[in-house]
């Protein structure tokens, strides 16, 4: 059912239009299907950006993801 909620939204997005949502624990094929993610923790955005970049950022600062393991579970 998210799955069908993301793909409504997506089909109302436009060239003036915006999307901005909050979901919790995105599968991976929702999370991809993001353009831009914000991560927020005790109020402080601990990333902020491209859904593709993601994990290069959380490597930058020494939490790399475990193999096979859904990202938005681990970060």
């Amino acid at each position: 059912m998210a799955e069908d909620v993301i793909n409504m939204l997506q089909d109302l997005v436009g060239v003036d239009r915006n999307i901005v949502c909050t979901i919790h624990q995105p599968s991976f094929r929702i999370l991809q299907s993001f353009d831009s993610l914000i991560l927020v923790y005790n109020g402080s955005i601990l990333y902020g950006g491209s859904v593709a970049n993601i994990e290069s950022h959380f490597k930058e600062v020494g939490l790399s993801q475990p193999a096979f393991e859904n990202p938005m579970d681990y970060y």
